[in-house]
């Protein structure tokens, strides 16, 4: 038994260096799958957290074009810009390389949609005094919880045309960013102004800068 017990050896440094560098081999092939897994999820999450937030301020913004009213006589109703006003806290809104849409809305009030100086969507509501009501002039915005990080990069707005003629269709440009990750997504919506008739269609202006009265 004692002749058994001597005649055993343990493992040689060749072999213990070969295992160890094996298990090292294993575990970065680990490390690599794991950190592609772990970047794909991130992407996917930063696609879905982008396409929320995207259609999110798509469908306020193309909720507000849709109910423009066509107004009256030869009024310019809806006017398309290229530099922004001021909103009614009295601040510039310097975003010079997004456009702002101002029109008559639902409810005969002045609206007014354009980027915030933090980059964010800035909707203003002009005061509306008459017989039946008095409403204050009001800034709207989102919630930053609603943003899930993203700014805007830029927000524009056309008048499309079919064979060389004006509609009453708006298309909606959105660029949305993560200033973490640089991250970027472009989308568009085509809105129809369902109150402007074709034969009203020469009420909706694009200009290239905005002023007091054209809002």
């Amino acid at each position: 038994m004692k002749k058994l017990l001597r005649a055993k050896k343990g493992a040689t440094l060749v072999e213990l260096v070969v295992t160890f560098a094996l298990l090292a081999i294993f575990l970065t092939g680990v490390a690599v799958i794991f950190s592609a897994c772990l970047g794909m999820y991130d992407t996917a999450k930063m696609k879905a957290n982008a396409r929320s937030v995207t259609q999110t301020l798509l469908d306020k913004v193309s909720g507000e074009i849709s109910g423009a009213q066509g107004g009256s006589g030869d009024t310019y109703t809806m006017t398309i810009q290229k530099h922004t006003g001021q909103n009614a806290s009295g601040n510039v809104l310097p975003y010079e390389d997004s456009a702002c849409i101002a029109f008559c809305g639902k409810t005969n009030s002045q609206v007014y949609i354009a980027v915030s100086s933090d980059k964010h969507l800035l909707i203003h509501y002009r005061p509306v005094t008459d017989r039946v009501q008095n409403w204050e002039a009001v800034d709207w915005t989102f919630d930053d919880a609603v943003y899930r990080n993203f700014i805007i990069d830029s927000l524009s707005f056309d008048v499309v045309s079919v064979n060389g003629r004006k509609t009453n269709i708006i298309r909606v440009s959105l660029q949305i960013t993560d200033p973490a990750s640089g991250f970027s997504m472009n989308a568009e919506r085509y809105v129809e102004c369902y109150n402007f008739s074709a034969a009203e269609v020469n009420k909706i202006i694009k200009e290239e800068i905005l002023t007091d009265s054209a809002a």
